[in-house]
């Protein structure tokens, strides 16, 4: 995944921007998978800016790279730079199995582990995350 990151951002230092989508878009449907964030967080405002230009097209991936912009906006915040307008939603607005997952996300289980736990598929989690 993370050659994939930096084949996307090479060639968008390229202005090939349809290859740099592409590169994207494998990177982003295979770590959707298990929630990576960290590999993008990584390579800093560069995929940021890349992920605000490209249209992912696929509301789950959207979904997810809206995911990694909020994360890099709170992650600009800790190194001291000015805040990006982030909604934060409080716990209240979590339903009781929202709140449960986000107990076991806390934990650190992954999806699959916590998916076990509350005897719900996968793809629940993901949408419960």
């Amino acid at each position: 995944m993370e050659i994939l990151i930096l084949t996307a951002l090479s060639f968008t230092a390229q202005a090939k921007l349809q290859q740099a989508r592409q590169a994207l878009l494998t990177a982003l449907a295979r770590a959707q998978l298990e929630g990576y964030v960290r590999l993008f967080l990584d390579e800093g405002e560069a995929l940021s800016r890349l992920l605000r230009r490209i249209d992912t097209g696929e509301v789950p991936l959207s979904t997810y790279a809206r995911t990694l912009l909020d994360a890099a906006g709170r992650e600009h915040v800790r190194e001291g730079a000015a805040p990006s307008p982030v909604a934060t939603p409080s716990l209240d607005q979590l339903t009781p199995q929202e709140q449960r997952v986000l107990q076991l996300l806390a934990a650190g289980r992954s999806n699959r582990e916590m998916a076990q736990t509350l005897v719900i598929s996968i793809n629940t989690i993901k949408t419960h995350v």
